[in-house]
């Protein structure tokens, strides 16, 4: 099994977290927009923090084992990273304790365990333990996959094993992955020749009725030995990369194309910095108890911010001081991304937001 392109298996550790209150950047310019639909990335994972493992039988030793098994896939999908430290103290006891993390569990199916994991845990272990934090809003994506064995080609759907493999890994992940359905409108839309062909003016279009932000397309040719080579390319809005496989499986092409797309998008839109800084947000057009609750309803549930509080206000404006992970230019790429604000452009240095009802 070979893999060439830019696969991410290893990561560099920050050192540990350590949470700072000081007064440390300028205020940013942003304008807080209400749009539909959103211009970000459509929406947050919503089954992020569940997480199902096996098991052979319903006993205490069972879910204590099951349980720090999910852990880790847990912090693999809040961190992105391939595989975690080995020798990190903190973790290690986290996994030995798993049930500080979560809340509940079930059975959904007999061999089945479900376990639901507290964001709230899960974020402050990642902080302290100093783990990059991939937020939960992440960018959805089409896989557009066919496989040529002989003369024959198929598109990858429904229960191809290969399709099986690559959707199993993306929740894994905590990746949302999709492949097309194939219905009567994608085949009179896309056939196999397009999907080989890589035709943007055929999968482009195709792709907008699953709402997807990304589009992944795939080649595999099955060898004289029944392993497959073949390639996977990611195209994004303003670049695309590509992944060359050579003699693997159905899993391992899954995996392995899962992982590498973990990797990529994780390094781009994970959070790496180990300390956390305080950013100055000053908002005006606050002239309602309304407004500014919306904003600090809209604080809360951004798992990039680790705290943040009032520190000043005036007629129609507030200043928040923001604890964060991010340093200023990622935390407002991460903030634009969300799809709730833009930067204003006519104050490339200045401290004014604008919150609009």
């Amino acid at each position: 099994m070979h893999f060439r392109g830019k696969l991410r298996m290893e990561f560099l550790w920050e050192a540990r977290l350590g949470l700072v209150r000081k007064r440390l950047a300028p205020v940013l310019v942003l304008a807080f927009v209400a749009i539909l639909p959103r211009m970000g990335f459509a929406s947050a994972v919503d089954w992020l923090y569940v997480v199902d493992v096996p098991v052979a039988e319903r006993s205490a030793r069972a879910v204590a084992s099951a349980s720090a098994q999910a852990l880790e896939i847990m912090l693999l999908r809040i961190s992105g990273v391939f595989r975690l430290p080995p020798d990190d103290q903190m973790l290690n006891t986290a996994l030995a304790s798993p049930q500080s993390y979560y809340n509940r569990f079930e059975y959904p199916e007999p061999e089945v365990l479900r376990i639901y994991f507290e964001p709230d845990s899960v974020l402050r272990l990642v902080n302290r333990a100093g783990l990059p934090l991939w937020s939960a809003n992440r960018p959805q994506m089409l896989g557009w996959i066919v496989v040529r064995r002989g003369s024959g080609r198929e598109i990858v759907h429904g229960e191809h094993p290969l399709a099986e493999a690559m959707l199993e890994a993306a929740r894994g992940r905590g990746m949302p992955l999709r492949l097309p359905l194939m219905d009567l409108q994608d085949q009179i839309n896309v056939n196999e020749g397009a999907v080989w062909g890589r035709l943007s003016s055929v999968l482009r279009p195709a792709t907008e009725r699953y709402g997807a932000d990304f589009i992944m397309v795939g080649r595999l040719t099955e060898t004289a030995s029944g392993a497959y080579d073949g390639n996977f390319e990611i195209w994004m809005k303003r670049e695309e990369l590509s992944l060359e496989m050579e003699q693997v499986t159905f899993e391992e092409a899954g995996e392995g194309a899962v992982a590498w797309v973990a990797g990529e998008l994780s390094a781009r839109y994970a959070v790496r910095n180990a300390k956390a800084g305080q950013i100055h947000l000053s908002v005006t057009g606050i002239d309602a108890i309304k407004a500014f609750s919306d904003l600090l309803d809209y604080l809360a549930r951004l798992d990039f911010v680790t705290d943040y509080g009032l520190l000043a206000m005036s007629a129609h404006t507030v200043t928040v001081g923001i604890l964060t992970r991010a340093d200023q230019e990622q935390f407002l790429d991460l903030l634009e991304r969300d799809g709730q604000l833009k930067r204003d452009q006519d104050e490339p240095f200045g401290a004014r937001v604008v919150w609009q009802r």
